[in-house]
């Protein structure tokens, strides 16, 4: 599989890197208007590159999600994968 992303960090890098941290360090990604999320999913999807150019949009767009103007444009696909934070019931204070 090629990586067409230009400067896109890969499964490889990640955990090069993720073996410079403290192995028992907690993994959190960043939420809805600042808050974090510990719970994570990981699956891969295929997204079409570079679909949006509107500054306040991401660049990249999964196809069943485009609409019917940017599904008539031709783009290119490419395997990723996505890491989600998953909002769970708060638990019980310590």
């Amino acid at each position: 599989m090629s990586n067409t992303l230009k400067n896109a960090l890969t499964v490889a890098e990640l955990i090069k890197k993720l073996q410079t941290l403290p192995q028992n360090l907690p993994v959190v990604l960043e939420g809805y208007e600042g808050g974090y999320n510990h719970e994570l999913r990981f699956e891969e999807i295929e997204i079409a590159l570079y679909v949006h150019t509107e500054d306040y949009l991401d660049n990249h767009e999964q196809p069943d999600y485009m609409t019917a103007e940017k599904r008539a444009k031709t783009y290119h696909l490419e395997q990723a994968l996505v890491i989600r934070g998953v909002r769970t019931e708060q638990e019980q204070a310590l």
